[in-house]
């Protein structure tokens, strides 16, 4: 009897990609992303600047000699300046008083982190709470970037587990100490304590963003992934980024613990996320569960209302076509009565055979090698600057929740055009033409910040398209990259990828520091760095419309004539079930 086959988008197809079951197991996924993007961007709001003074100099009141304030002609009310948030507190000699020292003499002394007054209540902000000013203020980058340095060692664990173990369990496992992580935060009674919470919360923020990106992809049939993972998930994520405003704006007023508290509650998700999302059967098939594949294709079958029976028969078909010109050039899935996946090695046309390539030939390789440079240094660029835009929002003109929400919304337009142009023009156009906008408006912010600092709306408008560009040109890589790889090498091209992600998003919270030194560095920084990355493409393929590469002898068979990459040849003969397993390998 030949072996069954496990045919995922079929046994969707037939139960309807649109109905009950794949839609409640999307939204179920969906509303994992709200507390991530909630935790990624709550330092906006909880770290904002508490305005500052020092208190009366002690290194000079407290010394007896000075402790008249006759002698320096001054009163009590006169050595509180206003709060202008510097370090530094003038006191004078006014000519009256004791002579030993010269009239109309006077002193400038820093005072530390420790001796400052609020306006507001110190546990409005955690910078004000843990005296992150002064002399201690590149403690608040730091902080970001223990969060950021968490999702990257995540990143290099959990792709394993995930794989290893499934997608539900990790999901669930993520969720639940993420929620931990967000309360023991909000309890922090020191920096370091609170900084350890950052590390966890990236760490398992980052697992819980792996597996539900991975789920999501793989709840999807091959025709929908554009418009629901592509379009509606960047619409969701701008969604959940956005939602922190309302809740933020609410609890202005109150500590910075409440609203970490809030943010915390909403991992009350894993209560639908453990009742109604089931393992991809993806994965099922893919490890051979035979028992728990039945048991999903029931459910699902129940919940949508088909038969049983016909889903089950479209999930398992014969394997005995193998060898037809339909079949060629594909990776076979086998599921039959083993624990593990095998795979039939069928030639390709023209004599190409897949093989596992070598992670060495990322580097080694010409070709290879061009498309793992443009990966690390887009996503790192892009990441950078993404990440800068938003949390550098308090920089511009406006309330920090006008502003925040304005570059949130500025998401919104590039995911629509994404959604009509990205096939019709082509992955490299679509790259460069965002990213020249990017450059182009952040480059004249960096001009007007050291030219005409009092242009504020300007500045902010500008700053806004820039945003637009900047998040269209991420968009664009986060499809175009996976094109740029065999299958056997595709999961590490995509970590370098994320990898260059992640070293961007460390740097990004000291944008703001670098301009407070040089005001126009970080706009002239990101503006060029989007100038040169437009260009980057053209010298590598048009992936549009081409199914993605199985090895790198295919590779080698697309024609590069000058001027740019010729689109690549594509494999007749290949289903959508067959894309979408080639996808996921």
């Amino acid at each position: 009897m030949p072996p069954k086959v496990g045919n995922v988008d079929a046994a969707f197809e037939t139960l309807g990609p649109l109905r009950r079951y794949n839609m409640v197991q999307y939204c179920v996924l969906c509303s994992s992303v709200w507390s991530a993007a909630m935790n990624m961007f709550s330092v906006v709001f909880t770290g904002q600047h508490n305005p500052f003074r020092c208190r009366r100099t002690p290194s000079i009141f407290n010394d007896s000699k000075f402790k008249d304030l006759t002698y320096w002609n001054i009163s009590e009310s006169d050595t509180k300046e206003k709060f202008d948030s510097t370090c530094n507190i003038n006191v004078f000699n006014g000519g009256i008083g004791n002579t030993s020292l010269a009239s109309n003499s006077s002193f400038t002394e820093k005072c530390s982190a420790f001796d400052v007054e609020y306006l507001y209540p110190k546990d409005m902000y955690f910078v004000s709470e843990f005296h992150l000013v002064c002399e201690r203020k590149y403690l608040i980058g730091i902080s970001q970037l223990t969060l950021t340095a968490g999702q990257g060692i995540a990143m290099l664990l959990f792709p394993y587990f995930t794989d290893r173990y499934g997608r539900r369990p990790v999901l669930l496992l993520c969720c639940a100490l993420l929620c931990a992580s967000s309360l023991g935060l909000a309890c922090s009674v020191n920096y370091g304590m609170f900084v350890g919470f950052k590390f966890l919360i990236g760490f398992f923020l980052q697992g819980m963003e792996a597996a539900t990106i991975t789920a999501m992809m793989e709840t999807l049939v091959t025709r929908h992934r554009a418009f629901l993972f592509a379009f509606i998930g960047c619409l969701n994520w701008s969604f959940s980024c956005l939602l922190l405003t309302p809740v933020a704006y609410l609890l202005r007023n109150q500590s910075w613990r409440i609203l970490e508290f809030t943010i915390a509650a909403f991992s009350v998700k894993i209560i639908p996320i453990s009742l109604l999302f089931d393992e991809t059967l993806r994965w099922l098939a893919a490890n051979g569960k035979d028992e728990r594949i039945m048991e999903v294709l029931k459910r699902a079958s129940r919940w949508n209302g088909v038969d049983v029976k016909r889903v089950i028969d479209a999930f398992y078909t014969s394997d005995t076509k193998d060898n037809d010109s339909d079949n060629k050039g594909v990776f076979v899935l086998n599921v039959s009565h083993s624990n593990t996946a095998k795979y039939s090695n069928v030639p390709l046309p023209n004599g190409i055979t897949p093989r596992k390539d070598a992670p060495c030939d990322l580097f080694k390789d010409p070709m290879l090698r061009r498309h793992t440079l443009f990966s690390v240094v887009a996503w790192f660029f892009n990441s950078f600057t993404y990440f800068s835009l938003i949390l550098m929002s308090s920089t511009l003109h406006g309330t920090i929740y006008a502003n925040y929400s304005l570059n949130i919304v500025a998401e919104m337009p590039q995911a629509i055009f994404c959604y009509f142009y990205l096939d019709k023009i082509g992955r490299r156009r679509v790259f460069a033409f965002f990213s020249i906008i990017a450059g182009v408006s952040l480059t004249v912010v960096a001009t007007m910040w050291e030219l005409a600092p009092d242009q504020k709306i300007a500045i902010t408008a500008l700053s806004i398209i820039g945003k637009v560009g900047i998040t269209g040109s991420f968009n664009v890589i986060y499809l175009y990259t996976p094109e740029l790889f065999p299958t056997n090498l595709r999961n590490m091209g995509l970590g370098l990828a994320y990898l260059g992600a992640r070293l961007g998003g460390m740097l990004s919270p000291f944008a703001e520091l670098l301009m407070e030194k040089i005001v126009y560095a970080p706009g002239l920084v990101f503006g060029i760095s989007s100038l040169a990355m437009s260009v980057m493409p053209f010298f590598l393929p048009e992936t549009t419309k081409y199914q993605l590469p199985q090895s790198l002898a295919e590779m080698k068979l697309w024609k590069r004539p000058q001027g740019g990459a010729a689109p690549r040849r594509c494999v007749p003969g290949q289903t959508d079930h067959q894309k979408t397993e080639d996808t996921l390998m």
